[in-house]
């Protein structure tokens, strides 16, 4: 038996940027799995940074889904780099280095750009360094995807699993969240089907959320510009 309930994530105006907030691992593998096969359909390069075990995950999705995925990385038209290297790649001296960041992916996201036209991004060196309790890195690195953006005509996704995170904490996590990210606003998504035992989970990072998203709302902006990510349709 499951339940009916949202999925939560802060978008960008243009469209460019989202990030989603899952509530588990397998969430996590389904929304990115959704995200690159859209690429897929839609002829787009597709570039995508993650640790071993979700990008493992992924490809096995895919070819679940009956894409040939070797055969796609043999044309080029998706790339996969390891999170934890490539962030230890721009570390110079224990400091994340900025100008090294914008060469290195930028260089890639060019060649995919030049290839295919179009360009989607799984990011996912911020929640790597989130998961490390890396807080200020983690920032560091969402301001290099910004600025990446700002030269590079791309799509990216950040994408962060809440399983390791007690209920308890929920609302502390998804605050910073929404700081790595405040120039992006919560937005509607669809409903997603949720098992009936992660409910109790769901609302309280429901209530999180809601809290969050309340808190900002009221020292930044007016309330219409927030619409609420639980309200039914």
């Amino acid at each position: 038996m499951s339940a009916l309930n949202k999925s939560w994530y802060l978008a960008g105006s243009s469209g460019k940027h989202r990030v989603e907030v899952c509530p588990d691992d397998t969430s996590q593998v389904e929304q990115l799995t959704r995200y690159l096969m859209e690429g897929f359909h839609n002829e787009e390069a597709m570039m995508v940074v993650a640790k071993p075990a979700l990008r493992s995950a992924v490809m096995a999705q895919l070819s679940l889904l009956g894409l040939d995925v070797q055969s796609i990385k043999n044309q080029g038209q998706i790339r996969f780099f390891d999170a934890d290297f490539l962030i230890s790649r721009f570390t110079i001296d224990g400091v994340l280095d900025e100008e090294f960041f914008q060469e290195y992916v930028g260089t890639h996201v060019e060649i995919l750009r030049l290839r295919f036209g179009n360009v989607r991004i799984f990011g996912g060196m911020v929640a790597l360094l989130w998961d490390q309790g890396r807080y200020h890195e983690a920032m560091q690195v969402e301001e290099f995807w910004c600025n990446l953006l700002e030269q590079h005509e791309a799509k990216l996704l950040c994408s962060y699993s809440l399983s390791r995170v007690e209920p308890a904490l929920f609302q502390e996590s998804v605050d910073f969240i929404c700081k790595c990210h405040n120039h992006l606003i919560p937005e509607e998504k669809g409903e997603v089907e949720v098992h009936t035992h992660h409910q109790e989970v769901m609302e309280m990072l429901k209530s999180a959320w809601e809290n969050v998203m309340k808190n900002r709302v009221q020292a930044q902006t007016p309330p219409s510009t927030y619409p609420s990510p639980f309200s039914m349709n």
